[in-house]
């Protein structure tokens, strides 16, 4: 990859911590502000939060970030995002066909 030759090595455990990090300020900053509600970035920094955690019982000793951590970690974002988008897409579907008919 490109960006590996433009940023050197990056490591993974800083990365993921880093992304629970902006979740969980996002999360902070839009319930403090009053904007609306920040359960979309809890639900996505929970599973980050408890893979984490998890992550030295599948790597033991290493340093690294196992596959395991990636795909557990994700399961959960996924879910919620699929959600999301079918009640978007219960909503505009008809509306096209219609205009299309």
């Amino acid at each position: 990859m490109i960006s590996q030759y433009l940023v050197g090595e990056v490591h993974e455990q800083s990365v993921f911590t880093a992304l629970l990090l902006i979740q969980a300020f996002f999360a902070i900053t839009v319930q403090l502000a009053g904007i609306g509600s920040a359960a979309i970035f809890f639900l996505t920094a929970l599973p980050l939060f408890v893979v984490l955690v998890l992550n030295p019982l599948f790597v033991g000793s290493n340093k690294r970030i196992s596959l395991w951590t990636y795909g557990l970690g994700q399961i959960l974002p996924s879910l919620s995002g699929s959600l999301l988008l079918l009640g978007v897409v219960e909503v505009f579907v008809p509306l096209v066909s219609r205009i299309c008919l």
